[in-house]
């Protein structure tokens, strides 16, 4: 499920999915915060490629494991987490990735797909 939350300068906060997008490139002075939860691949890419992100930055967001990093591009920075989703009494865990897209106006939370076993 794709999440959207678009906000004015004036105080103005609207909830909604992907057409939200197209309000927020209309306005300026808004910021957007869109969260993509359980999204195939393809669907993450074309959200991401709305907000200009660079294709090697959506490229390192999909790969199955990556190491935690921080990278700047011209118009955004990445982030990749590692966190845990779940742990047992035993401490077993199950790690999670999740990704930030962050821009001036922007922030996109590209959650995994797909939790990986240890």
């Amino acid at each position: 499920m794709i999440r959207c939350i678009l906000t004015t300068p004036e105080g103005d906060v609207r909830e909604g999915d992907v057409r939200l997008i197209d309000d927020w490139k209309t306005m300026p002075t808004a910021h957007l915060w869109v969260d993509m939860k359980g999204e195939s691949e393809a669907q993450e890419r074309d959200v991401l490629e709305r907000f200009d992100c660079h294709p090697l930055a959506i490229q390192d967001a999909h790969k199955e494991r990556h190491p935690p990093k921080i990278e700047e591009f011209e118009n955004h920075t990445l982030i990749i987490y590692r966190g845990i989703s779940s742990f047992d009494a035993q401490l077993n865990f199950v790690p999670q990735q999740v990704c930030f897209f962050i821009g001036e106006r922007f922030f996109d939370n590209a959650s995994p797909r797909r939790s990986l076993e240890y």
